[in-house]
């Protein structure tokens, strides 16, 4: 991906994007959580999409259903967490707005890169690192701020 198609990419991303970070119950039986981080590009025209996910040379283009009636179809770009990451560090310089939601993914992708095993004394303290970054994304994420 040449710079030009880095800033593009950036620019969409800052308008029509989300990085995010989700957790979820491992299972139903205990306490412990699973963080993914993804990151989504969401637009009406499908086409751009397509050109976007060709220029990343990854990712799946899912299509939304429209929750009124006059509203249009929505396609969503998911990009995955490993190379979301990769992609995030090139990106980064273009970002405005997303500047620090890229930086938390990267630290989280850092993190899990390191695979601490739950019975590893790091744990707990890796644990408290992924809970802390997403509540930190949460907050950045937050609707009016």
């Amino acid at each position: 991906m040449d710079n030009v198609q880095k800033a593009y990419l950036a620019g969409f991303l800052d308008a029509d994007g989300c990085i995010s970070v989700s957790r979820q119950k491992r299972n139903k039986t205990n306490d412990r959580y699973y963080y993914q981080g993804q990151i989504t590009l969401v637009n009406s025209n499908r086409e751009v999409l397509e050109v976007l996910k060709e220029w990343c040379g990854f990712g799946k283009i899912h299509e939304c259903k429209p929750q009124k009636s006059n509203w249009k179809i929505t396609y969503h770009l998911r990009l995955n967490f490993q190379k979301g990451a990769e992609l995030l560090k090139q990106i980064i310089p273009y970002l405005i707005i997303k500047q620090p939601q890229a930086n938390l993914y990267i630290i989280l992708h850092g993190l899990k890169k390191g695979n601490v095993g739950k019975h590893d004394l790091a744990y707990t303290d890796i644990m408290k690192e992924y809970a802390k970054i997403h509540y930190q994304m949460k907050m950045l994420n937050k609707r009016g701020v």
